[in-house]
């Protein structure tokens, strides 16, 4: 749940650095996947969806230890901005695990030149990196 209905300053700077004709330029420079690398560094209109997830929200976690078992339930608080001239989400989230505190951290976009949305996630109870990637179909 969005928690902030305030615009931030980061989102203000993606919405600045938004320009209609670049997503559809840096798609006309780029072939097969292959294709001038400055229209691949351009955001498209694929970050204009991303936008959904900036802002800061409220968490509510639910983790499961048995399949069908009764989820333990924690809060936390999650910061979304965009980083890099808009060219990348960043997420600062606060939360629970096991009622301990943590710290996490997303970086989530989309890559022009292969079509396909990443993401990464790391935090201060773990050593290993998570990442993912889809069509976002």
């Amino acid at each position: 749940m969005r928690y902030d209905a305030n615009e931030n300053a980061a989102t203000e700077v993606r919405r600045k650095t938004k320009n209609k004709d670049a997503g559809s330029q840096a798609q006309g420079k780029i072939k097969d996947g292959k294709g001038d690398a400055e229209a691949s560094g351009e955001p498209g209109p694929e970050h204009d969806v991303l936008d959904a997830f900036s802002g800061n929200w409220a968490a509510e976690v639910k983790s499961w230890n048995e399949p069908n078992g009764k989820p333990a339930i924690s809060r936390g608080t999650a910061k979304v901005r965009w980083i890099l001239n808009g060219r990348f989400l960043e997420e600062e989230f606060q939360g629970e695990m096991m009622g301990k505190p943590f710290i996490g951290r997303t970086i989530m976009g989309f890559d022009t030149a292969k079509k396909i949305f990443n993401i990464v996630w790391i935090s201060d109870v773990q050593t290993s990196i998570f990442t993912a990637e889809g069509k976002g179909e």
